[in-house]
C-alpha cells in the first residue's frame, strides 16, 4: 500500500470525530427544542433537517471503514488481535452507516420496526467500538511504532468501558443525551487520536528491520 494512500485512511480517522461533532452541533442550532443533554443524538434525525443527521450517520460510516483499513495496514502483528480490532471499527462503521436508513422512536413514542433496528445497530457501534480499544491495543503492545501510544490507549479503553456500563447499566432519563454523548466522546476522541498517531507513524513494519550481513573485508596481501 502506497504512503500516500495510508495516510489518507488515516486522516479518515481524525475527520470522522470532527465531521460528526460539527454537523450535530450545526443541525442543533437549527433546531432551538433540541436539548443536549435530555435528548439523544439520533432524535435529531426526526423531524426538521433530519436529513442532516442521517448524512452525518452515512459520512461517518464511510469515514469509519477507511480508518479500519488504515489501523490494519499500520499494525505490524498479524496475529488474531491485530485483524480483529480493525474488524471492530468496520463493523462499528457498516453499523454506523445502516443507522442513517433508520430512525429512532422518539421517548413517549410508539415502538416501531425501524425503531428497533435503529437501537440494535446503534448498540453494536457502540460495542463494536468499544471491543477495538481493546483489541487494537493489544495489537499495538506488540509493535515498538506504537510504543508512545500505549498508556493513552488504555486510557480509551477504560473510559470507554466504564462509559458503556454508565449508558446501559444506570437508568438516568432527565440525563439520557449527556450520558451517549460520555461515550460517544470517548470512542470518537479514540478514532480521532488514533487517527493522528497513524498519520506520523513509520510505515517501516518493524519484521523488515534485519541486519545486513557485513561485508567481508579483504586481507591485505
Amino acid at each position: 500500500m502506497k504512503p500516500t494512500v495510508r495516510r489518507a485512511l488515516a486522516l479518515c480517522g481524525v475527520a470522522q470525530p470532527i465531521v460528526f461533532a460539527s454537523l450535530v452541533a450545526f443541525e442543533s442550532l437549527l433546531r432551538p427544542e433540541y436539548n443536549q443533554i435530555t435528548d439523544e443524538i439520533s432524535n435529531l434525525a426526526v423531524g426538521p433537517y433530519g436529513i442532516l443527521q442521517d448524512i452525518n450517520f452515512w459520512v461517518s460510516g464511510v469515514l469509519l471503514l477507511g480508518f479500519s483499513v488504515g489501523v490494519r495496514a499500520g499494525l505490524a502483528s498479524n496475529g488474531r488481535a491485530a485483524w480483529a480490532g480493525p474488524g471492530f471499527v468496520a463493523l462499528a462503521g457498516i453499523a454506523l452507516f445502516l443507522v442513517g436508513f433508520f430512525a429512532a422512536d422518539l421517548p413517549g413514542a410508539p415502538t416501531t420496526l425501524h425503531g428497533t433496528i435503529h437501537l440494535v445497530l446503534s448498540i453494536v457501534t457502540f460495542i463494536s467500538l468499544t471491543a477495538a480499544v481493546w483489541t487494537v491495543r493489544s495489537a499495538q503492545m506488540d509493535d515498538s511504532r506504537w510504543s508512545r501510544f500505549y498508556n493513552a490507549s488504555l486510557g480509551f479503553g477504560i473510559a470507554a468501558f466504564l462509559a458503556l456500563l454508565l449508558l446501559f447499566g444506570v437508568s438516568l432519563p432527565t440525563e439520557q443525551g449527556l450520558v451517549e454523548r460520555i461515550l460517544v466522546g470517548v470512542l470518537f476522541l479514540w478514532v480521532g487520536v488514533t487517527g493522528a498517531e497513524l498519520f506520523v507513524l513509520d510505515w517501516t513494519d518493524p519484521r523488515d528491520s534485519r541486519s545486513q550481513p557485513a561485508t567481508p573485508q579483504r586481507s591485505a596481501p
